[in-house]
């Protein structure tokens, strides 16, 4: 909300599927313009739609024992299938790169059908090649993949 006293500008952000239909997002548009009519004070709402799609498949850094790591640099991501609870380990071949490294680790994930990355910390050039890619990322403080996994879970609402 900004403005002064009498006359308001409401921004309402709104998460919608992405698999939603264009006519269901015109019609939460049209409901939250109808806010001026409800309070007076009220003058321009600002409406932002993100879209978001459903998670599938999560990919978990972790070291070669299997432990959470959290780092975007680690040896090996651990990839479940959040649907089938099916899991499996790939080799970070570009861990080591000298040049282009977040680039070539969004790559690695997009090749493995990867929708989000859960980690403790990521630079801002690896955000911009995983959200190129299409991929998601989560900051996630956990103690093992399990625990990263609930925590994973309960964001996204399964």
């Amino acid at each position: 909300v900004r403005g002064t006293q009498r006359a308001k500008i409401v921004e309402i952000h709104v998460k919608v599927k992405s698999s939603l239909p264009s006519e269901a997002v015109e019609m939460i548009l049209k409901r939250i313009e109808g806010i001026k009519d409800k309070i007076p004070e009220v003058v321009h709402v600002i409406p932002v739609v993100k879209f978001y799609r459903d998670v599938r498949v999560v990919a978990v850094p972790v070291d070669a024992n299997g432990n959470y790591v959290g780092d975007f640099n680690a040896e090996f991501f651990e990839l479940i299938d959040l649907k089938t609870g099916s899991r499996r380990r790939i080799e970070n071949v570009y861990r080591n790169a000298e040049r282009m490294k977040g680039y070539l680790i969004a790559s690695l994930l997009s090749e493995n059908d990867v929708d989000l990355v859960a980690v403790r910390r990521i630079g801002e050039g690896a955000k911009v090649h995983l959200r190129n890619k299409g991929i998601d990322f989560m900051i996630v403080d956990g103690a093992d993949v399990d625990d990263v996994l609930k925590v994973v879970k309960s964001k996204i609402g399964q």
